[in-house]
């Protein structure tokens, strides 16, 4: 009698079972927000299960994601930083919330906020991670442009500034550039100072070009090339134009 009971306990636990899990990919379908199970006992940690709404945002069929990581998403663009950080939360088997530049079927890219969680069972077993998705591209070009509309109203508040610079390096060059002049009148030709003349334009030109290459990269969103600075000069540097901008009251001290 106590094995038959058995046998009915444990055939009544495996129909539960089923109908958890029938009812969790039930619930993963319905959802309006783009989810995908993935089973992290499978090589490669495969998708098994995606809703119609991660096909949709994401342009592929199910047959064509079914079985594949979902690195397919992932771009030369693609934050390898953050790919990393996924990657440590899902060996470690914790919940990870982060945001993600990701890619279409089509090759067009979108702000992913994604959430992963590992799914257990009731022996504490690892069977499933569960990762939510929500595209969150408007968001994100709308921060970008009032990032920039900032940095553009920062401009025009230099501009008075920058203006005064570059005047002042025009008067320089041409101030040289006259001395040369002079000096090529002359029967004879002061070797010496016609070379300091020409040392001292070539660096006026230099600072203006600087200058205009500091006010593109900030302007335009170009990307900054990385070097050795020594930082108290280069703030030394700028405390003319932070005076003139700011005002007299500003105290910088390096």
């Amino acid at each position: 009698m106590s094995e038959e009971k058995a046998r009915v306990d444990n055939a009544a636990t495996g129909d539960i079972q089923h109908q958890g899990k029938d009812i969790f990919f039930a619930a993963v379908e319905t959802t309006r927000m783009p989810m995908i199970v993935t089973d992290p006992n499978r090589a490669d940690n495969p998708i098994i299960f995606s809703n119609r709404a991660f096909l949709e945002m994401t342009g592929y069929s199910s047959e064509e994601i079914i079985g594949t990581n979902c690195r397919f998403l992932q771009g030369p663009e693609t934050d390898r930083a953050v790919v990393q950080s996924i990657r440590e939360a899902i060996d470690e088997r914790v919940d990870i919330s982060t945001e993600i530049l990701n890619y279409r079927k089509d090759g067009s890219t979108f702000w992913n906020a994604l959430f992963i969680s590992p799914v257990y069972n009731d022996a504490g077993d690892l069977i499933y991670f569960f990762a939510s998705q929500l595209d969150i591209s408007r968001r994100r070009d709308a921060e970008d442009a009032l990032r920039q509309a900032q940095k553009m109203e920062a401009l025009g508040q230099l501009t008075g500034g920058i203006a005064h610079d570059f005047n002042n390096l025009l008067q320089v060059m041409g101030g040289y550039i006259d001395l040369i002049g002079s000096a090529a009148e002359k029967p004879t030709i002061d070797v010496q100072r016609v070379q300091r003349s020409v040392h001292h334009a070539k660096s006026a030109v230099e600072r203006a070009s600087t200058l205009t290459k500091q006010l593109l990269a900030f302007a335009r969103k170009q990307k900054l090339q990385g070097r050795v600075l020594n930082l108290n000069g280069l703030v030394s540097s700028t405390e003319p134009l932070i005076e003139r901008t700011f005002g007299p009251h500003v105290t910088i001290e390096t």
